[in-house]
């Protein structure tokens, strides 16, 4: 009986214990770069958008400067771009800093002006346009190497909108400006460089469109851009989204805003989860605020520390270890065992009965 008993309690401890499995919980992290005490030195940070502090990964000392819209998050790392000056063409490097310890992992030096810099994650490589004294050409960064290739064969559009690029399959979208005044869409082939086709921006009346909003960003979720405007003489919030496939834009809500204070400038906005967040200037520090994609409406305004140069997301994942809910297949054998255990416990009590009888 006592070695039945052992075997079946053991055989239920191995079963219940492979129900401890082993889970991701992922949450979206903020990261971004702020200044700070000496004046040469930047400092790589976490942004608690509950509390606002900002929680620091590393310090830098840092003496170039930062190019603004350009930046981003990829394979677990935050890059941004970093001016050194010096006579023309301009050295810029594109810096990659971990988002686990906060340390630089990687420079990819460049050239030139740069902009309009986004993933290529089939590639494994970064897309940008880069701005020559007469050319804009599209060059790629290995994200392997570092390796630093020219895409396009020929000179393409100049004025492109900065942090208005996204890749959808094969082709690389941006907006520019054209010199009337109007906005227009151009598609480019990620493979050959050349344009594919270029969409005019119009309202829903079919008439250009000549201004955009101080911010925008390209959700892949729905498949839009959303702008946002502060509209000082009615004190409103204007956001509109762009179909880029056909160029509309199309108002989506205005919001009664505070529109006396300036946003940062791209590189601290962005869509996440059917939300675009963005942060604006105040004089008593900054607020991150979010609007609700699926009405338009300011869903929550919370203050933050500040300075704060950049602000851009990840989805940050951790393996935990938690108590899976057994399936029915698992608990019919917890059954089987229970009964086998009682089935055995009875057959063996039978002969010890017996013998005493007996005797």
């Amino acid at each position: 009986m006592t070695r039945t008993t052992t075997f079946l309690i053991l055989f239920l401890s191995v079963l219940f214990s492979n129900l401890l499995a082993q889970t991701q919980v992922c949450s979206d992290a903020y990261f971004g770069i702020t200044r700070t005490d000496d004046p040469s030195g930047l400092a790589f940070v976490q942004v608690d958008v509950e509390t606002g502090a900002f929680i620091v990964a590393s310090d830098y000392d840092f003496p170039n400067g930062i190019t603004l819209n350009l930046e981003g998050i990829v394979d677990n790392q935050y890059f941004f771009v970093e001016t050194i000056g010096g006579p023309a063409p301009v050295e810029r490097s594109i810096v990659f800093i971990d988002l686990e310890d906060g340390q630089i992992s990687n420079r990819i030096q460049i050239f030139g002006n740069i902009g309009s810099i986004i993933h290529d994650e089939a590639g494994q490589r970064l897309l940008y346009l880069q701005s020559f004294t007469t050319t804009t050409l599209l060059m790629s960064v290995s994200l392997i190497d570092g390796s630093i290739n020219q895409v396009s064969a020929n000179s393409l559009s100049r004025n492109v909108v900065s942090n208005s690029s996204f890749i959808v399959d094969d082709e690389y979208f941006a907006i520019r400006n054209l010199s009337i005044g109007a906005r227009q869409i151009v598609a480019i082939d990620i493979n050959t460089g050349q344009v594919t086709r270029t969409i005019n921006l119009t309202d829903a009346s079919g008439n250009p469109v000549t201004t955009l909003g101080q911010l925008f960003d390209y959700d892949p979720g729905s498949q839009l851009y959303y702008s946002i405007t502060i509209d000082n003489s009615s004190s409103m919030l204007i956001v509109d989204t762009i179909d880029p496939f056909s160029g509309v834009l199309i108002n989506l809500s205005s919001i009664p805003f505070d529109t006396n204070n300036p946003f940062l400038a791209f590189g601290s906005s962005g869509v996440i989860n059917g939300q675009f967040y963005f942060v604006q200037d105040a004089d008593d520090g900054l607020t991150l605020n979010f609007i609700d994609l699926s009405d338009g409406s300011l869903s929550s305004s919370a203050p933050i520390e500040g300075p704060l140069f950049h602000l851009q997301v990840a989805e940050i994942c951790e393996d935990v270890e938690a108590q899976a809910i057994p399936t029915l297949s698992q608990w019919a054998i917890v059954l089987l065992s229970l009964l086998l255990l009682m089935v055995s416990v009875l057959f063996l009590r039978t002969p010890v009965a017996l013998t005493n009888r007996q005797s």
